[in-house]
This record gives structure tokens, sequence and C-alpha cells, in this order.
């Protein structure tokens, strides 16, 4: 009983590890080349299409071939219907053969002298594909018979199937494979068109931590039926250590028959420390559809380049920069950012400078100490002159080492600066007859409400009427609700207000958004106001919180199962 038990339990584990993952070998290509139709054949003298089958007779030797991709494929499959004469004699023979680029023949049947030829039979047989047919090389396949006797002795054949299998190198991702396994029907094809590095210091396919990337997908329907349910995905992929470092999907769509779209898909490459020093990338795109020229087939195709991150010495960077562009005059505007040192050294002393030669203006900010591929926190207020024009002001942040010196990158001599645009508009609409301030009531973190209380102040000389209102917070927050947004001030008076904001799932960082006072149909106050967001916690929807989740329920039943085989031994 024990012994049983203790079966059970190792039998209940391993199935609980080939649940989580599985062999990735299957069938790839297919097709059915039945005796009825020798068009795609190559067929010599003495085969002729007849009805429904393939016939050679009486003094006719020949070889009947086709021409297969084998790329990748681990090993085919022949499979067929045969029918042979009564009457033959020793020296005719029947043989079913393939070859790799015209050489290396392996035959698969043979029937020759006193060998029964079994009158009609199915055959099938597997034979594994030797390591040259890795390389775009071809598949022939030759079915031979020979005769030289009586009239009753030919040989049939129809049915003629060709499979293969195919087993996908350890280097390509999980994702891929089963998009390679999935197989394609031939009229979708998908391409990465074009690769943009748009903001950073890197290049096109050489790419640096936090650099900006902009690629063009573009799919093409070349077949003469709609496909549907166009399904594009995309990611980069960390070769050496087997992992996405992000991978995203697209929402579907459908291509008539000739119709072609491009997809631009922008990202930026995130934290530093994901990226790893002489490691290997590849940028991937997939698209997975049902094709309705062939009854709605399901088919992937995918496509790829290579990418290398260079990681430097010595480079600190500003990133993750947050602020309002559009201001006016005499506005205080927050500056935040997060300063990374996306070397592999330490740096001492970091600094930031924020200027404006044409204003005069210029702030330096002491950072500190910056560990290798880590961050810290930049915050900042830019106070702005009252008399200042209306129009696009230029300033500059750049991150300086303990020298106070501007980092400089080895990979091609570009410094550590940012710039920063700002609109400075509405400043003959500004007049202080109010004064506001806000502060966090409550909340503060991803999906959750988050509640700023505000107070306005009449600055003035005269009771005014006032309405409070939020602005430029939808890119964060999808709504925003005020307990009281028009109140009568006196002269001097304050009044609080409440507002609370729907959080959106996917906000985190510092985020802002504008205080507005209007008063007698006049814009009186424009404040921004920032506030900090955290991430969400645990959520299934969370890729790397699946996988502990997962991990953790496996280990909880097997557990269990422990526990409940134990007591039923002691039984």
């Amino acid at each position: 009983m024990k012994q049983k038990t203790f079966s059970l339990v190792i039998l209940t584990i391993l199935s609980l590890v080939m649940l989580v993952g599985m062999a990735s070998a299957a069938t790839i290509f297919s097709a059915d080349f039945n005796g009825t139709s020798l068009s795609d054949w190559t067929a010599t003298t003495g085969w002729s299409d007849a009805g429904d089958y393939a016939e050679s007779i009486v003094n006719m030797g020949a070889v009947l071939s086709r021409t297969i991709s084998t790329s990748g494929y681990a090993s085919i499959i022949v499979s067929y219907n045969r029918q042979l004469g009564d009457a033959w004699e020793s020296n005719n023979n029947f043989s079913v053969s393939w070859s790799i680029d015209g050489t290396n023949f392996n035959t698969l049947e043979e029937i020759t002298g006193d060998d029964d030829p079994n009158d009609a039979s199915f055959v099938s047989r597997s034979y594994p594909l030797p390591s040259t047919a890795e390389d775009n090389s071809n598949f022939i396949l030759r079915i031979n018979c020979a005769t030289d006797a009586a009239t009753s002795e030919f040989c049939r054949v129809d049915n003629v199937l060709v499979s293969g299998t195919a087993t996908v190198s350890t280097d390509v991702p999980e994702d891929i494979s089963e998009c390679v396994l999935t197989g394609t029907t031939g009229n979708l094809k998908i391409e990465i068109d074009d690769i943009n590095n748009i903001a950073g210091f890197g290049d096109d396919t050489e790419w640096l931590p936090l650099d900006e990337i902009e690629v063009d997908i573009k799919v093409e329907n070349n077949g003469d039926e709609k496909i549907k349910n166009i399904e594009i995905k995309w990611g980069l992929y960390d070769v050496d250590n087997n992992d996405w470092i992000f991978d995203e999907k697209e929402s579907d769509f459908n291509l008539k028959d000739g119709d072609d779209k491009t997809i631009t898909v922008t990202f930026d490459l995130g934290d530093p420390s994901d990226y790893e020093d002489g490691n290997n990338f590849v940028f991937y795109v997939w698209a997975t559809a049902e094709d309705g020229e062939f009854d709605d087939q399901e088919i992937c195709v995918s496509d790829s380049d290579e990418i290398e991150i260079i990681i430097e010495s010595d480079f600190v960077v500003a990133g993750n920069i947050e602020y309002l562009n559009t201001v006016s005059c005499g506005d205080s505007v927050p500056i935040s950012a997060k300063i990374w040192n996306i070397g592999d050294s330490d740096q001492d002393a970091v600094s930031v400078v924020v200027y404006n030669k044409e204003l005069g203006f210029s702030q330096i900010v002491e950072v500190g100490d910056i560990n290798a591929f880590d961050s810290e926190a930049f915050d900042m207020i830019l106070e702005l002159p009252t008399n200042l024009d209306e129009k696009l002001y230029q300033f500059k942040m750049e991150v300086r080492d303990e020298d106070g010196d501007v980092y400089v990158n080895d990979y091609d001599d570009d410094e550590a600066v940012s710039t920063l645009p700002l609109t400075i508009s509405g400043c003959g609409n500004v007049a202080q007859t109010a004064s506001v301030s806000a502060s966090l009531e409550s909340g503060g973190k991803a999906g959750s409400p988050l509640v700023v209380r505000t107070t306005i102040t009449n600055s003035g000389d005269k009771s005014a009427t006032y309405t409070l209102n939020a602005a430029s917070y939808t890119g964060w927050a999808s709504s925003a609700t005020i307990d009281q947004s028009t109140f009568i001030l006196n002269a001097g008076n304050s009044k609080d207000a409440l507002i609370t904001f729907a959080v959106n799932k996917d906000a985190e960082g510092t985020k802002f958004f504008d205080l507005e006072v209007i008063s007698d149909n006049e814009l009186v106050l424009k404040q921004p106001v920032s506030v900090s967001i955290e991430k969400s916690g645990f959520s299934l929807a969370d890729g790397n919180s699946y996988i502990w989740f997962l991990g953790i329920l496996i280990v909880v039943l097997i557990i269990a199962i422990i526990i409940v085989a134990v007591r039923l031994g002691r039984r």
C-alpha cells in the first residue's frame, strides 16, 4: 500500500511538471499528393494518371518525385496506398525512397525478388532527417516501379501523404516555437518593415537602456480570401537568459485578399538592470490568424531582427522626465525625473543642472551617489518670471559627474543632455486675485481613488465668486470629482475643496494636473500640481505575478497530495 501511495505521489508530481512545460515537437508541414493529379509531381515515362491512382505497367521503370523545403525539420513521415500485380517475377522491384539535395538516398520500403507484394495495402514509414536537412535542403520523394514481364505485372500508388516533425531550438522563445508548430498556409506575411531609435543615445539596431524605439510592422494577405482575427504580438527576447524583457500584443483585425496593413509600435527599454552586458537579444514580431482560403485554418507567421544592447561603463542620464510643457507667466512648474546610472560602475556625487541661456536661468540640484544600474529621484520647482513673452522656450537638463563634467558615452560620444521644451501662453489673462494650494488627502495607488485637498484664498480687495476646475489629468485618471466647485469668498477668506481622481490601473510615477480658478468667466489662476502614484499590487494580469502564483499553487497542490498519500498509507 505504501509503495502504491508513493508511486501515486510521484506520478502526480510528474504530471504537474509536464503540465507546466511540454516538449515542442509537432507536425509542421503536410501536403497531400493524391495520385489523381500528377501536375505537381515530376514523373518519368511510364507513369500515367489512371483515375484514382498513378500506374506503371509492363517494362516501364519510373520515378515519381517532388521537392519540399525541410528547413529545421527533424523527421519526415511518408504514407500511401499501394497495389502490386500478382505475377511479379524475381527481377521486378518496387521501392519508395527519399534524398536530401540529390544525395543520401534512404529506402523507406523495398520489395524485390520473392517478397510478398501484399497485393493492396496501406504503408506508413517515418525516418529522421540528417543534420544537413536543417539548412534549407530539399526533400525528394521517389516512388519507383520497374517491370519487364506480363501485363499483370503492375504497381499502383495513390493518396501519397508527406508530413514532417520539427524540434525547435532552445534559443527560440516558446511563443515563437508554438507559432512555428502552428504553421502557415503561405498567404499571410509579416515583416519588420522599419526600426527607428526616436529618443535616446543608441542607433536603430544598437540600443542603450532607456532608449525609445519605434517599429513599423507590415502584414500582407497574399491569398484569394479574407484572413480574419489577425493578432500581432511583439517583444524583445534575451536569448542567453531564455526570457522576455517585455512582450506585448495589438488588437486583432481582418485583411481582405491582396490587402496589407502597417502597425507602428513604440516602446522604451525600461529598467537598465534588465540587460546583461554581452547577452544576445532578438526583437520578434509574430501574428496568429484564420485563413478563409483554407476553411479558417489557424495559422501563424513571424519575423525577427537581432538587436545589440550597449552597456556603458560610466554613463548617467535623465529618464522618465515629467512636467507640464504648457504653462503661464509666473507659474511654478514642478519637474520630476529618474536619474539613471545605465553604466556598470558606481557613480559618486552626481548632480543635475537645468538652465535656459535666453532667460539667464540656471539651477543645480545635487542627486548624490548612484549604484550601477540603479536610479535616484529628481524633483525641482521651476519658478517662471511674470513678464515672459508668450512663445516656446528650450530648457536644457545636464547630468554631471563628481568633477562637474557632463557625462559622455563611449558608444558615439553623446552627452547626457535632455531638452525640455516649455510653451508659455495665456499670460495676458493672468490676474493675481486668488491663490491656491494643494495637498494629498488620501490614496496614491494605481487603480484606487486619490483625494487631493485644495485651499483657495481670495487675495483681492473685494468679494468674488470662484469656480474650481481640475484639468490635464486624462493621461493617468479617468475622472475628477469636486465636492464643491463654486463658492463665494470675501476678501482675504479661504475655502477648502476635495478633488477625487479615479486613477487608472496602469498609472505609475509622478503625475500632473492643473488647478484652474475661474472668476467672472475669466481664468484668474492656473496652478500645476504633481502627485505620486504607486504601482498596483499583485495582479494575475501581470506576467511575473502569474508565474509566481502558478508556482505557489503547484507547491500547495504537491504538499496536499503528499499529506493525503501519507494518511492513506497509515490506514
